[in-house]
Parts: structure tokens; C-alpha cells; sequence
């Protein structure tokens, strides 16, 4: 059976609201294939953390794209996709652009979330970013917070920025370097 497939152009947006470069967008009325066994789902899930490990941004792409991707689906270490892209920066902004990726999505065994995360590996504009698609200031199983992952960040934006937004002057912890509890008593 053959597929349609139509090529256009579209203009790319760009972050500041102007318009962008054209790009040649390809679209097929190929049905998505729904994996029927288990196997099949076990080889999806695995092309799907693959290409993210990888940073594969056309496969990745693709697959949003078509409907295949399992956004949340956890990989062994119980990291998500945006999880991954929380420490690595890669794949970001189109993981964050696809509606159906859950920001306080937690499977790892640590009690990890995208926000911690990025609190702790990522700039403040991405912690904004986070926030505004509804991440919650959560802790980590061992009690760590948003505020003390954000202490060992070069950006010290990222502690400005979780304070304005509400977050909780933290205890001391032993994540929390001596000098970082010192430095955010200055911010209060």
C-alpha cells in the first residue's frame, strides 16, 4: 500500500516572534503503526531513548511528529526524555514545544524531575521555562530541592529566579556545598 506524501514550505518562527527561514516540511498520511506485541513495543521504546541519548534531533523530531514517540515513557535508569535533555541541553526546546510532555514527569529512583534537573545543569531561561508549562517545586527522595540542585549551578540567575517564583529558602543539606547556604542567606 503507498502513502501519500506532500511537501511545502513553511516559515520557521523564531524565539523573538519574527518570522524565520523557509524550510521544506515533509508530510505523510502514512497511518501510524501501533506496536501489537510486546516485543515490537520493547523495540519502539528502545529506538526511542536511543535517539535521544544520541541527541538525534530529526529522529526525534520525526517521531513527535508522527505521533510514535513516547514522550514520558521512562528509560532504565528512570530518566524521561526531557529528563535527559535536562542535564545534556540537547533536545530541549523541541521536547518542551510537544504538548504531550509531562515537565513533572518522575520515575527515577532518586525522585528526580525535569526541574531539579534543570536547576541544577541548565540556564534560568530554561528553568522559566519549566516553570511557566506548570513544573512543581518538588524534592528529591533524599530531601534535596530545587534550591539546593540550583546552589551548585554556575548560574546563580537560576536561585534568583526559583526565590521569585516561591520557592523555599532551604535548610542546610549535604548536596548544598557550606559556602552555597552562605551565599543564598545574602539573597533573601
Amino acid at each position: 500500500m503507498r502513502h501519500s506524501e506532500a511537501i511545502t514550505l513553511a516559515r520557521r518562527s523564531r524565539s523573538s516572534g519574527e518570522d524565520g527561514d523557509l524550510a521544506i516540511v515533509r508530510h505523510s498520511s502514512a497511518p501510524i503503526r501501533v506496536p501489537q506485541t510486546p516485543q515490537e513495543e520493547l523495540q519502539r521504546l528502545e529506538r526511542w531513548h536511543a535517539a535521544v541519548r544520541r541527541g538525534a534531533h530529526s529522529a526525534v523530531q520525526a517521531a513527535l511528529r508522527e505521533g510514535w514517540a513516547p514522550v514520558n515513557a521512562p528509560d532504565s535508569a528512570g530518566f524521561t526524555a526531557l529528563m535527559r535533555g535536562c542535564i545534556s541541553g540537547q533536545l530541549l526546546t523541541l521536547l518542551l514545544a510537544s504538548p504531550r510532555c509531562d515537565v513533572n514527569a518522575a520515575a527515577a529512583a532518586d525522585g528526580s524531575t525535569a526541574l531539579l534537573l534543570a536547576s541544577r545543569y541548565r540556564s534560568a531561561s530554561v528553568v522559566d521555562r519549566l516553570l511557566r508549562r506548570g513544573a512543581k517545586m518538588t524534592r528529591e527522595r533524599g530531601g534535596a530541592t530545587v534550591l539546593h540542585r540550583a546552589t551548585a549551578n554556575a548560574d546563580a540567575s537560576v536561585v534568583q529566579l526559583l526565590l521569585r517564583e516561591g520557592a523555599a529558602a532551604p535548610a542546610r543539606h549535604e548536596s548544598t556545598p557550606p559556602r552555597a547556604v552562605l551565599d543564598l542567606s545574602w539573597t533573601l
